[in-house]
């Protein structure tokens, strides 16, 4: 009989490691054979089992986490160097960083797209044979894509919901799409006097070409195009005009004039602007709730996990001018949801009990907590973070099974 509170969950994450980095270093090789039997070892891990069982709620949840288990390791030692969304060791920044160094030290055309709206054309069976696995995990995917759970294009268009096959579906798509950046470099290998390399730039759906001479990126386009259309994907992939949007950023090259040195260019990246829009309509809408008997301190609770989350994860480009001008605009909105509740008041009082100042800044909504004050987090208040832009670089991640 199995004590839960006894069991050693250290033991069994160590054990379940070092069978991932034996398949991963037997992919790393090409042993399909030795790949397959330890899979095999460890599908029916009592040691995998039960982390997947502590991980989950659900039989079906179970067996996902085991497959991708098994299957992550294989995939993790084939994957490109370029292909960075959902997996271990990657961040959200490093394709952003990738592409700002590609463009660093010449004008480019690219081409841009999200693939999500497209993955309901995927030929699931096209995609088993490329998984290319032993016949019974073969047959649990193969029942799991039937059935709907893996349904790659629900799970790519609505992420932020709990989807029934969002433990495995993340490493499909990224097995779907593997060989892209292949397809261009070879490619770029067989132009006559090509010195740099065609660039591909993937995170997940959504990926980035990116090339300094116009003829060479159409055909590599062509090459995608047949590539996707392999797996059932048809998209007419167009150039790019006046920046593109990759990842909810913005991203624009400049061309720097001076008269001393060569032509050279920046990269700009800040917000896209839908994801500016998006974010102030949930701060007003959420400032449009608290119009009633709520208190001010309930309202700050609220909008400032919502400002953190979204500061974070841009603050490492060029966020400066838009943090500014979004705290601008909520500061309006506040003052219009202070006035509605205290029209009767003169400015001088509800200045006096909304606002204060904090940090050398003025007007800074806060209320008080058992005497002390709570402040509304700023999106300015990152700005330190965003001056660290520029010393950000690329460091290698050591890589889970290696």
């Amino acid at each position: 009989m199995v004590v839960w509170a006894q069991i050693n969950w250290r033991k069994l994450e160590r054990a379940v490691y070092k069978l991932q980095q034996r398949i991963y270093q037997a992919s790393s090789r090409g042993d399909v054979k030795v790949v397959r039997k330890l899979q095999k070892t460890l599908l029916n891990s009592w040691s995998a089992k039960m982390l997947a069982i502590r991980q989950v709620r659900t039989e079906y949840q179970a067996q996902q986490l085991l497959i991708k288990l098994a299957l992550e390791p294989e995939w993790e030692a084939k994957f490109e160097s370029h292909s960075y969304g959902f997996r271990p060791g990657k961040t959200y920044m490093d394709p952003i960083m990738a592409i700002k160094e590609a463009m660093r030290y010449g004008s480019k055309y690219v081409i841009s797209a999200n693939l999500a709206q497209h993955f309901e054309q995927i030929d699931y069976e096209k995609l088993l044979s490329k998984i290319n696995t032993f016949p019974k995990l073969r047959r649990q995917i193969r029942v799991g894509m039937k059935s709907g759970i893996y349904n790659l294009n629900s799970w790519l268009l609505n992420q932020e919901i709990i989807h029934p096959g969002s433990l495995l579906s993340p490493l499909l798509v990224n097995i779907a799409l593997h060989g892209m950046e292949k397809i261009v470099r070879e490619y770029g290998k067989t132009i006559p006097g090509k010195k740099e390399e065609i660039t591909l730039i993937r995170h997940g759906s959504e990926f980035a070409l990116l090339d300094s001479e116009f003829d060479v990126i159409i055909k590599a386009k062509i090459l995608i195009e047949k590539f996707l259309s392999d797996l059932g994907i048809q998209i007419n992939l167009e150039q790019t005009l006046n920046g593109f949007n990759f990842l909810d950023f913005n991203i624009r090259q400049y061309e720097i004039k001076t008269h001393s040195q060569p032509q050279r260019y920046q990269t700009f990246i800040q917000p896209s602007q839908e994801a500016i829009k998006t974010h102030y309509g949930e701060l007003a809408q959420e400032i449009d709730k608290f119009k009633s008997c709520q208190s001010q301190l309930d309202l700050i609770k609220r909008l400032n996990p919502i400002i953190t989350r979204w500061s974070n994860y841009y603050f490492p480009v060029n966020s400066a001018k838009t943090f500014q001008k979004l705290d601008h605009l909520m500061t309006l909105k506040l003052i219009a949801w202070v006035k509605a509740r205290h029209n009767h008041k003169s400015t001088k009082q509800w200045v006096k009990k909304y606002f204060g100042s904090k940090d050398q800044a003025n007007w800074v909504f806060r209320a008080f907590e058992e005497s002390q004050p709570v402040y509304l987090t700023y999106h300015h208040g990152f700005l330190n973070a965003v001056k660290q832009c520029d010393t950000y670089t690329k460091t290698s991640t050591p890589n889970w099974y290696s």
